[in-house]
């Protein structure tokens, strides 16, 4: 499942109906929420946008990725934390 967190407010990027605008003109269909406070942005120690975690099912990050992440990158990263 893919979720998508806003943190634009805390980026100087827009609020959320910026965000909202943004993903429909990119073609977002997954569920995106505004991040609730700056701790949970601190918390994920979020450095630059995008940003793409891996989160196993007991709440843990298993995996951080930091950029642009397109098919061919996705299917690799899911392929290797398979096989973890």
């Amino acid at each position: 499942m893919f979720i998508g967190l806003d943190i634009g407010r805390f980026a100087g990027l827009g609020g959320p109906e910026d965000s909202r605008r943004e993903l429909r003109q990119l073609g977002v269909s997954y569920p995106a929420a505004p991040v609730p406070d700056i701790q949970t942005v601190q918390g994920l120690q979020v450095v630059a946008l995008p940003s793409s975690y891996f989160i196993t099912r007991d709440g843990r990050i298993s995996k951080k990725w930091t950029g642009i992440l397109n098919k061919a990158k996705l299917t690799e990263l899911v392929e290797k934390l398979l096989l973890e």
